[in-house]
């Protein structure tokens, strides 16, 4: 029983390696230069964005970080210049949707005065909201919904209140007998 329990608890381990944001490591410093190396060996690249609002942070003193957050992604943006934006509802993807929105409405005045404004596609935003759900939209969602390109939900229901959605309810069950 004890070779089983030590089997188990390796195999727990090893499924879960590397996946798991909270693991304790004995030194952080050498945990980062070995994530920043995985990272540099990796055909993506990693973007860190400070956070637009700490778990139980006020919302007065939210404003602010907020602000600080949509600067660092409106360069971040302006840079990289995505094609999509794919958001899934937490509240960081606010500032990355505003930084773009923000970059449609600067893109006007640069045309107008005659400015090579790089001939790249405008970047195209969808919203996939949270399955959970059901009958109202969470706080991200009724912030971005009218400035993003698509905005999809699960729950037909919603398509009543906002009638820009689209549903997508592959993972919703329909009949009413349940």
């Amino acid at each position: 029983e004890q070779e089983e329990n030590h089997h188990n608890e390796w195999h727990r381990k090893r499924r879960w390696e590397g996946r798991h944001p909270q693991e304790e490591h004995e030194n952080d410093q050498q945990h980062q230069i070995k994530f920043d190396t995985a990272i540099a060996a990796a055909d993506a690249v990693v973007h860190r964005l400070p956070r637009a609002r700490e778990v139980h942070q006020p919302y007065l003193t939210s404003i602010l970080t907020t602000l600080r957050a949509i600067f660092h992604t409106l360069i971040l943006v302006w840079k990289i210049q995505p094609e999509l934006i794919l958001a899934n509802g937490p509240g960081t993807c606010v500032p990355v949707i505003y930084s773009v929105f923000l970059l449609r409405i600067l893109r006007l005045p640069m045309m107008m005065l005659g400015r090579n404004y790089h001939h790249r596609p405008r970047c195209k935003v969808v919203f996939v909201e949270s399955i959970c759900r059901v009958k109202t939209l969470s706080l991200s969602g009724r912030l971005v919904y009218p400035i993003v390109d698509r905005f999809v939900v699960h729950w037909p229901i919603l398509k009543e209140k906002y009638p820009m959605v689209e549903v997508c309810d592959v993972f919703v069950r329909h009949d009413k007998e349940t």
